[in-house]
């Protein structure tokens, strides 16, 4: 594994060195400087003050270094690295630092005032391991829906939760010893990191508290092109497929063939569609939602989004 200072080439503060934080920000931007400033100001504002920022800069063809040169802060870091995807800056930026606590915000969204410190507090008991919370959801920024870890399908202990990047903090040796994101994944990455410390959590006997109230705003309308997305989407199913199949329920198979099933038709792929979507409905045969993928593929027809959404894998 190379080391972020071997991708990156360039690794700058804002500000003077600053002593180690109790929780280290890992932001990865990537051409995101019409909206990095605001995520920054949004951690900056914080109510706990011992905190690392860390901005990952993906390999952008932009310049976020001029978006941040507002800010004068000794507890800021920019790391500069090849572009790799999301999953892979997210690492490169926790391995930076040496805070035993760490949390994720992207570079388009903004975190509450409180957000922070309501994420640390529960680790001074030992036995918490990973602390979730709500996230606001703004649609075309506008309309606001709220997201609580209650609604979320992974648990521990009794506790049911999500883990969606800036909406939890986990100790830095639970990503330690799982390894941090999967790099092979462009989309889908939160899901699969959150199945792999459910795992580790479960085993260990660690604790997992949920905050049921929102702490951060999650800006949809600039999320990545649909475009990306869908063949990121693809090659996330089809990795995961591959390499964790075995571990995987007949439910979440089936769910995996058939994104990979939805999205290999959008992007003009029909017999990798077709394969998927027969896969999908042999490994669960009285699945309508596999029945319905299978017909879509067909008849050439894009299947309706609760074909593949709403189920165990959700590729978030």
């Amino acid at each position: 594994m190379r080391s972020a200072t071997e991708w990156a080439g360039r690794s700058s503060r804002v500000g003077p060195l600053a002593d180690m934080a109790d929780i280290a920000v890992v932001v990865p931007a990537y051409n995101a400087t019409e909206t990095l400033a605001r995520a920054v100001r949004s951690v900056i504002a914080q109510e706990q003050s011992n905190w690392e920022l860390i901005i990952v800069d993906d390999g952008s063809t932009d310049d976020p270094q001029a978006c941040l040169s507002e800010f004068v802060d000794p507890r800021v870091r920019v790391i500069t690295v090849s572009h790799g995807g999301v999953a892979r800056a997210r690492n490169a930026g926790w391995r930076a630092s040496e805070a035993p606590l760490i949390a994720f915000l992207d570079a388009d969204d903004a975190a509450n005032p409180t957000w922070l410190s309501e994420l640390v507090s529960p680790f001074a008991d030992r036995r918490v391991a990973l602390v979730v919370a709500g996230f606001h959801r703004r649609l075309d920024g506008n309309a606001m829906t709220d997201l609580l870890p209650s609604s979320g399908r992974l648990e521990v202990g009794g506790v049911r939760f999500h883990v969606l990047a800036g909406a939890f903090a986990v100790r830095r040796q639970v990503l330690d010893s799982i390894g941090g994101y999967d790099e092979r994944l462009r989309f889908g990455e939160n899901s699969d990191l959150g199945e792999r410390m459910t795992k580790r959590l479960t085993a260990d006997g660690s604790r997992v508290v949920a905050i049921e109230q929102p702490l951060v705003t999650w800006y949809r309308a600039s999320r990545r092109n649909h475009g990306d997305r869908d063949g990121h989407r693809l090659e996330a199913a089809e990795a995961l497929l591959a390499s964790r199949s075995r571990e995987m329920t007949r439910g979440q198979r089936s769910s995996l063939h058939r994104i990979a099933a939805v999205n290999a038709l959008r992007v003009g792929s029909r017999r990798r569609a077709y394969r998927h979507a027969v896969s999908a409905l042999a490994t669960a045969p009285l699945s309508w939602r596999s029945l319905r993928t299978l017909v879509g593929v067909v008849v050439r027809r894009q299947p309706h989004q609760d074909a593949i959404h709403g189920d165990a894998t959700g590729m978030s």
